[in-house]
């Protein structure tokens, strides 16, 4: 995946290629065990620009913001949309990840703060830590849903593929909450080492108020120190031309997920 990704770099740094050619490039990984291969293409590897959760309202909420011309928020969220869509367009990476930032600067620019990073750790890193919890859950829910674990007991019964969410997340901290609905999931979730790990995590995390906290304050320090990352990376694109050699497709990747969330 490196070399692949050094060769989408290269390929677009010589201007060979164009953002709609990216669709029909493909790589193959091959597992040396058993000969197994499997073939990605840019969208299996770098896919989450085009998910969002809950679409549809935060579309229609969007719409109703920007009929509205003359509010600040407006041209904010223009100018947002604008910016990220250039980036997304670009073949570049170092375009890329600077419209994007540019995207994400001009949205949460206050005149409370004295300076571009400054309005950003100070806006974006709580934004980003308000719903942690709940994301966690909902992931968790998630993936029993992908190995086929279903909120089916012996006593109760939820729907795990609600489409509410907001429900499905309450429905699966209750569960865990309750001592025998929470020992015969640990059971359904023994399918999948990995899955089983996680869910023994998270009973830990939500059936402890203090653990909540520290691991909110945990993911905010993450976050800040990310964010301060991105901008170091920002400023070197920006002042003395990075060598175009190193890959941005993690940061860039991580910037539009802080950027879709804020």
């Amino acid at each position: 995946i490196k070399l692949y990704s050094n060769l989408l770099n290269s390929l677009s740094f010589f201007n060979i290629i164009r953002p709609w050619s990216l669709n029909y490039l493909s790589c193959i990984v091959k597992n040396e065990d058993n000969s197994e291969k499997s073939q990605f293409k840019p969208y299996d590897l770098y896919g989450t620009y085009d998910y969002f959760e809950g679409a549809n309202s935060l579309f229609d909420l969007s719409k109703s913001i920007t009929g509205n011309d003359k509010s600040k928020i407006c041209k904010k969220l223009l100018s947002t949309y604008s910016y990220t869509n250039v980036g997304r367009a670009a073949y570049s990476q170092e375009e890329k990840f600077m419209n994007i930032w540019v995207a994400l600067e001009s949205l949460c620019k206050t005149d409370m703060c004295p300076d571009i990073i400054s309005n950003i750790l100070d806006n974006v890193t709580p934004a980003l830590c308000s719903r942690y919890i709940f994301s966690l859950v909902r992931n968790f829910s998630e993936d029993c849903i992908r190995c086929n674990v279903d909120y089916c007991f012996t006593t109760k019964q939820f729907e795990i593929k609600n489409t509410i969410k907001r429900t499905l997340v309450e429905d699966t901290i209750s569960i865990f909450n309750d001592p025998s609905l929470y020992n015969e999931l640990e059971i359904k979730c023994n399918v999948n080492e990995l899955l089983l790990e996680r869910c023994k995590e998270l009973h830990t995390l939500v059936s402890n108020i203090d653990n909540m906290i520290k691991r909110v304050e945990l993911h905010y320090t993450t976050v800040r120190q990310q964010l301060a990352r991105l901008y170091r990376i920002r400023n070197q694109i920006a002042h003395t031309a990075m060598d175009s050699n190193r890959s941005l497709i993690l940061y860039t990747e991580h910037l539009y997920d802080y950027l879709s969330t804020f």
